[in-house]
């Protein structure tokens, strides 16, 4: 019978080692309950940003994302602030705003309006529309909402009042489990 030496058993042990080692380094166990998640694993839910426009009188117009909801102070913030003409009523200053809002600022002493931001910019930034109030021209632009499917929902809204539930869009006609699911994501109450 032949034996390792001593010190041949200590280097296959120390192979050994960095083998597993190099394993567990590029195939990490998953996370164990109350344990942090891998950086690499995606999170459950996804959590769709706060989207607002800002036009007028500020110093930087544009398009914001925010991560949580915000109010017209802090969007107007974000865009620089005000300009030396530009007036905003303190009436809009402290209203917390719908996500997929537009908020123009007036100078000159025109009005300040708030309003929804263009359709297409709302499903390009993936603002989703409101079933109860989009009309038929914003929800032929959502996955699997052709204009008769569009159509067909504004009717039967309007004939039985407004959706308790986005799965109750299952119940208007030409609308299947195939179509909601690639537009359910799209749409909120």
């Amino acid at each position: 019978m032949n034996y390792c030496t001593g010190h041949q058993l200590r280097i296959m042990l120390g192979i050994t080692v960095v083998v597993l080692l190099s394993f567990f380094y590029r195939y990490p166990l998953p996370a164990v309950c109350g344990g942090s998640p891998s950086p690499l694993e995606e999170p459950a839910v996804k959590r769709q940003p706060f989207v607002i426009e800002i036009a007028g009188g500020v110093a930087r117009p544009g398009v914001y994302s925010f991560p949580h909801a915000v109010g017209a102070a802090e969007v107007i913030r974000a865009a620089g602030g005000l300009e030396e003409q530009a007036s905003v009523s303190s009436e809009y200053m402290h209203r917390m705003l719908m996500n997929g809002s537009m908020l123009s600022i007036g100078s000159d002493g025109e009005c300040s309006t708030l309003t929804l931001m263009d359709a297409h910019k709302r499903f390009l930034f993936f603002v989703p529309f409101a079933i109860n109030c989009a009309s038929a021209e914003e929800l032929v632009l959502v996955p699997g909402i052709g204009e008769k499917t569009a159509q067909a929902i504004v009717s039967y809204r309007d004939r039985h009042g407004c959706f308790p539930r986005l799965e109750a869009l299952l119940e208007v006609p030409g609308i299947g489990p195939h179509n909601f699911k690639s537009m359910k994501d799209f749409l909120v109450l």
